[in-house]
């Protein structure tokens, strides 16, 4: 592994680590980008949606004039017409037409879900590499205070055999 990594010492070991994540933030900030895009488009289809299973109660609301006739209306549809100017508001906000082909939207989240995924699954690569030079890091750390050790040992051996 060390040698596959062309690591020859210990400083090796952090400046691979630094290598790496260079690599992994930006895999991590292309993930944060299309997660934000994702939620915002998932909002999106949701009130598309939610606007356009109670359109025709809402148009139909809209279209009465007399405002007796309109009260009593809105007394029997107050859910389906909170939900629809609910959902307007939100879709304005976006600057979305209510009338957005809702699979048009499912596509884009499709599409972005199908970049998501590979970015995600590398930065779990990455994650696990770091996580493998950490560990070997730690064991060659070990084996060269062992060696310290045996060295120091040697040493004062040799000093006392004079």
């Amino acid at each position: 592994f060390i040698r596959q990594e062309n690591i020859k010492t210990m400083s090796d070991f952090d400046q691979k680590i630094k290598d790496i994540w260079k690599n992994g933030n930006q895999v991590k900030d292309n993930i944060k980008q299309l997660e934000v895009k994702y939620n915002e488009l998932s909002t999106v289809y949701k009130e598309l949606a939610t606007y356009q299973e109670h359109k025709e109660v809402y148009d139909k609301y809209q279209k009465i004039k007399l405002r007796f006739n309109k009260q009593k209306f809105y007394d029997r549809h107050i859910g389906e017409i909170n939900l629809a100017e609910g959902s307007l508001n939100v879709l304005s906000r976006y600057n979305i037409d209510p009338n957005t082909d809702l699979s048009k939207v499912k596509d884009s989240l499709q599409d972005i879900n199908s970049k998501l995924q590979p970015l995600k699954r590398e930065y779990k690569a990455i994650n696990s590499k770091i996580d493998k030079i950490k560990e070997v890091k730690e064991y060659a750390e070990m084996v060269s205070r062992q060696n310290q050790r045996e060295n120091r040992k040697i040493n004062r051996f040799s000093n006392i055999e004079r």
